[in-house]
C-alpha cells in the first residue's frame, strides 16, 4: 500500500511547472540581447570607420574668394532746377590737361527788347561771359529783359559748384545756336532749344544746352525760362 505521504508528494511534484529554470531563462535573454546588439552596432561601426578613412584621404576643397568690387564713379544731378521744371544735367569734370586761354574783354551787348531772339542772345552772352568766377555784377545788365522771378535763380546757379563753368575761371561765349521748339512756340511765346559754346581760360571749351522761353510783355520781350539740359566738352578736330 502507498502511504498518504507518498501520494501527496507525487501530487505536489506533478503540480510543479515543467520548463527551464530561472537561471536558464536569464542566460537566454542575455544571449539574445548580445546578438541584437552585435547585429545593430557592428554595421554602424563599420560604416563610420569607412567614412572616416575616406574623409582622411580627401583634401578639403579651397573656398573661392571674391575680390571686393571697386566703387564706380558716379555723378548726381543738382537736387533742384533753378531755371525750369526738368532735372539738372549730369556731367563729368574735364579730365585732360589744358593750356590757359586768353579770354577777350567783356563788352555789354546791344539789346532790342522788341525782338525775342535779340533778348535771348544778349542773355546768353552776359550769363556765360565773365571776368572771374565771382563776377556776378554783370548779371544786373540783364534785369531789363529777364523776368523778376528768374533773376535770383540765375545768380545762384552761376556760382553753384555743380554748374558747368564751376572751377574753370573766366569765360567767354563764342556762339549760340537756336532751334525752334515746335510744341511750345506761340505768337506770344518764343520757345527754343539753345546750344551755347563757351571758351574758358582754364582751357576746356563747353557746349551747354538750354530750353529757353521768351514771352511778350507790356514792356517788350522778356526771358522767362532758361532750363539747363546738359553740357559736353567740345574738342577741336
Amino acid at each position: 500500500m502507498i502511504s498518504n505521504r507518498k501520494i501527496r508528494r507525487k501530487i505536489e511534484q506533478g503540480a510543479e511547472p515543467k520548463g527551464p529554470s530561472g537561471s536558464k531563462v536569464w542566460k537566454i535573454l542575455v544571449f539574445a540581447l548580445v546578438v541584437i546588439a552585435l547585429v545593430v552596432l557592428v554595421p554602424f561601426g563599420i560604416s563610420n570607420l569607412t567614412k572616416g578613412s575616406s574623409a582622411e584621404g580627401q583634401q578639403p576643397e579651397p573656398t573661392p574668394s571674391v575680390a571686393p568690387e571697386t566703387p564706380k564713379a558716379s555723378a548726381s544731378p543738382s537736387p533742384t532746377d533753378a531755371f525750369g521744371t526738368g532735372p539738372q544735367a549730369i556731367s563729368n569734370a574735364p579730365s585732360a590737361s589744358y593750356a590757359p586761354v586768353t579770354i577777350p574783354p567783356f563788352k555789354e551787348p546791344t539789346v532790342d527788347t522788341g525782338n525775342p531772339e535779340s533778348v535771348a542772345k544778349a542773355w546768353a552772352y552776359v550769363y556765360h561771359s565773365r571776368t572771374s568766377e565771382d563776377d556776378i555784377q554783370r548779371l544786373q545788365l540783364t534785369n531789363p529783359y529777364v523776368a523778376d522771378a528768374l533773376e535770383d535763380p540765375l545768380v545762384s546757379r552761376s556760382t553753384d559748384r555743380t554748374a558747368p563753368l564751376a572751377g574753370l575761371g573766366a569765360s567767354h561765349m563764342e556762339a549760340v545756336k537756336f532751334s525752334k521748339n515746335e510744341t511750345k512756340d506761340t505768337p506770344i511765346r518764343w520757345a527754343r532749344n539753345a546750344e551755347v559754346t563757351v571758351q574758358t581760360d582754364a582751357g576746356p571749351k563747353l557746349v551747354i544746352e538750354y530750353e529757353i522761353q521768351v514771352n511778350a510783355t507790356d514792356s517788350g520781350w522778356q526771358l522767362t525760362q532758361a532750363s539747363e539740359l546738359g553740357w559736353t566738352e567740345k574738342t577741336e578736330k
